[in-house]
């Protein structure tokens, strides 16, 4: 027996060689979900950029326009009424 050995095998080094990373569920779903909305991000940014609209969205943003000036004098009237209680 040469001087110095064991009996033990010399240790071998693995396949791996640093830290293993362990993927969740929940960090997946929130990495795919994070990818469909870059996605839908960059698929909004091209329409915009090309001008390229469906016909009802002209529509649509007067409606929400008078929607939002509709209530934003609602709420004028009412806090109007509720300083003239005091």
């Amino acid at each position: 027996m040469p001087q110095g050995a064991t009996g033990a095998k010399a240790s071998t080094p693995t396949s791996r060689s640093g830290p293993t990373l362990r993927r969740s569920a929940p960090a997946i779903a929130l990495a795919a979900l994070a990818a469909l909305l870059a996605i839908g991000c960059i698929a909004w940014g091209v329409m915009r950029l090309l001008a390229l609209e469906p016909s009802w969205a002209p529509t649509l943003r007067h409606s929400f326009a008078e929607a939002g000036f509709r209530v934003s004098a609602t709420w004028a009237e009412l806090l109007d009424w509720l300083r003239l209680g005091r």
